[in-house]
């Protein structure tokens, strides 16, 4: 299983590295006794991430055990958003940044539409200048979400 996990920017390099590992070693490796893989990504730029990879088996003294049918589960995912919201968290209030939260807009109550999640390569074209097929929907979200934001003031 692939798990990929935005980490804030806000905080330092270190703070991100110790912010993945105790994420991982309690949530995964304590939680549901599985190995991880932890894959860092473009932690001083713009894009800090993280990729996960989890074997669906036990680890066990001699190789690989049962399977762990816990982790494919709705609920458990839910689960593993709140808790990565919760260490995080404890990051950024440390350095006095805004909170985050794994709820949804409508989940919060909030009248907005997300944006599409860029990627590296539709990142790297808008850098360069070249409108992308996620940048022209994004520009559409985000005068949908103006627009709304003016009527909601306007009442």
């Amino acid at each position: 299983k692939e798990i990929n996990i935005a980490i804030p920017r806000q905080i330092s390099r270190e703070a991100k590295l110790t912010l993945v590992r105790a994420f991982v070693t309690e949530e995964i490796v304590n939680a549901f006794n599985l190995v991880c893989d932890i894959c860092l990504h473009d932690l001083d730029s713009h894009n800090p991430h993280v990729h996960l990879m989890i074997p669906l088996r036990v680890a066990e003294d001699e190789g690989f055990g049962a399977r762990v049918k816990a982790i494919d589960h709705r609920k458990t995912v839910t689960d593993l958003r709140a808790a990565w919201a919760k260490h995080a968290n404890r990051f950024l209030s440390a350095v006095g940044q805004r909170e985050i939260t794994e709820k949804s807009y409508k989940e919060r109550g909030i009248d907005r539409l997300p944006e599409i999640h860029y990627g590296a390569h539709a990142w790297a074209l808008r850098n360069k200048g070249i409108t992308t097929e996620i940048e022209l929907k994004n520009r559409a979200i985000r005068e949908r979400n103006r627009l709304r934001q003016r009527q909601e003031r306007e009442r």
